[in-house]
C-alpha cells in the first residue's frame, strides 16, 4: 500500500512517525513517501522528497492514499487527479470537495474533525441538544511562568487564532480545576456545526494566557499536552442535564501534543479505509463513525466520556 505524505516541516514528520511506528499492525506493506518544500538551510527535512520535483498527477497516480496538508492549489490539482481506485485525505478543514464524487476525505485535524467526531458520541446520549461549548488547549506539563507554550500549528492559523481573540477573558472551571478562556472565532474552523456552540482558547492563568498573546509566535514543547473538552446542555433521559466530556492528548513520538494529534486523526482514517471498516467515498468528518474512528491503534487515545465538573 503506496501512502503519499504531501506537508511541509514537522506535521508531515509526526505523519511519517506515527504511520510507520505501526506498519506492523497492518496486513499490507505499507510504502511511505513524504514530499516537502521547507527548506532548513539548505536541506530539506530529513528523509522527505522535494515536491517542486513530482507533478501533482504523479503523486496522485502512483500512491493509494495522498494526505495533504498544503496550499489549495496543490491540493486541488492532487484531487483532480486522482484516479477513482485512490484516496485523498485533507488535513485541516478545506469544504472544496463536497460534491465532487471521489474518494476524499475533507477536512481532518483538531479544529475540524476531531471536534465534530466528539459531539457525534455526545449528542448520541442527548434527545435534543440546546448548547456546545468546546475548550482547547495546549498546556505544559512543567511551566516556568515565562516561556510561551503556544500550539506548533500552522502559523496562518495560529495567527488568525490569536487575532480572533477578544480583549475580554472569563473564568472556568473544567474537570475540578480553574482555567481563563477567550472565545475564538469559529467561522473558519466549524462552519457547518447545527448546534449553537461556542468555540474558546483554554489557559492555565490569565498571565499564561497574556504571556502567550504577547508572543505571537510558535513553539514546539515536546513535554506538553492537547486539552480538548466540551460543555453539553440539553435533554439526556428524559432531563434536563449538562454534561462535560474530556479528553487529554500526550506529546508523543517526538511530536508536540497537537501534530501528534492530527497524525491520529490522518492514521485512523487511512487504518478504517485501508481495512474495509469503511468505503472508500466522499467524506466529511461531522459523518463519521465515532466507535469506528476511536477503536483502533490510532484513533483509541480519543475516547472521551463524561467527567465531574
Amino acid at each position: 500500500m503506496k501512502i503519499a505524505i504531501v506537508c511541509n516541516g514537522q506535521l508531515g514528520s509526526a505523519i511519517r512517525s506515527v504511520l510507520l511506528r505501526q506498519k506492523n499492525r497492518f496486513h499490507i506493506g505499507l510504502d511511505i513517501t513524504w514530499f516537502d518544500d521547507t527548506q532548513v538551510g539548505q536541506t530539506l527535512s530529513q528523509g522527505a522528497l522535494p515536491f517542486a520535483n513530482y507533478t501533482p498527477q504523479e503523486i496522485a497516480e502512483n500512491h493509494d492514499y495522498i494526505v495533504t496538508n498544503c496550499e489549495f492549489p496543490t491540493t486541488h490539482a492532487i484531487a483532480n487527479a486522482l484516479p477513482d481506485q485512490n484516496c485523498l485525505i485533507t488535513v485541516n478543514r478545506t469544504d472544496m470537495f463536497h460534491g465532487t464524487g471521489k474518494n476524499i476525505v475533507d477536512g481532518v485535524g483538531v479544529f475540524s474533525g476531531l471536534m465534530d467526531m466528539m459531539s457525534a458520541v455526545m449528542m448520541s446520549e442527548f434527545s435534543t441538544v440546546d448548547r456546545l461549548d468546546y475548550y482547547v488547549g495546549m498546556n505544559p506539563n512543567m511551566w516556568d511562568g515565562k516561556t510561551a507554550i503556544a500550539p506548533n500549528i500552522d502559523p496562518q492559523l495560529y495567527k488568525d487564532i490569536v487575532n480572533s481573540g477578544k480583549d475580554y477573558f472569563s473564568e472556568v472551571s473544567l474537570r475540578s480545576r480553574n482555567y481563563v478562556s477567550e472565545a475564538i472565532s469559529h467561522a473558519l474552523y466549524l462552519p457547518y456545526h447545527p448546534h449553537d456552540y461556542s468555540l474558546n482558547w483554554l489557559y492555565l492563568s490569565k498571565s499564561y494566557r497574556d504571556i502567550v498573546r504577547s508572543a505571537k509566535k510558535l513553539y514546539n514543547h515536546q513535554d506538553s499536552y492537547l486539552d480538548i473538552f466540551c460543555n453539553i446542555n440539553g435533554t439526556k433521559f428524559g432531563q434536563s442535564q449538562c454534561d462535560i466530556y474530556y479528553t487529554r492528548v500526550p506529546a508523543t513520538q517526538g511530536a508536540s501534543a497537537w501534530h501528534y494529534a492530527e497524525a491520529c486523526c490522518v492514521g485512523s482514517w487511512i487504518w478504517q479505509l485501508a481495512t474495509h471498516q469503511i468505503e472508500k467515498k466522499e467524506w466529511h468528518p461531522k459523518d463519521a463513525d465515532w466507535k469506528l474512528f476511536t477503536d483502533n491503534i490510532f484513533g483509541k487515545r480519543f475516547q472521551a466520556a463524561p467527567i465531574a465538573a
